[in-house]
């Protein structure tokens, strides 16, 4: 598989498309068709405090 950029044109095995809800309109904008299926996003790691204990 071939990715073209502005930048050039890189070769990978696998291309993680992390795009969201925009992901299976952008891969079938491509010819693929994925199997998507909505769920809760999880936040791992820790941000700025909140101030919440």
């Amino acid at each position: 598989m071939e990715v073209r950029t502005a930048a050039g044109t890189y070769g990978a095995d696998q291309v993680v498309v992390a795009a969201g809800v925009w992901s299976r309109e952008i891969c079938r904008s491509l010819g693929v068709d994925i199997d998507l299926a909505p769920g809760r996003a999880v936040r791992r790691g820790r941000g700025p405090s909140s101030g919440h204990a």
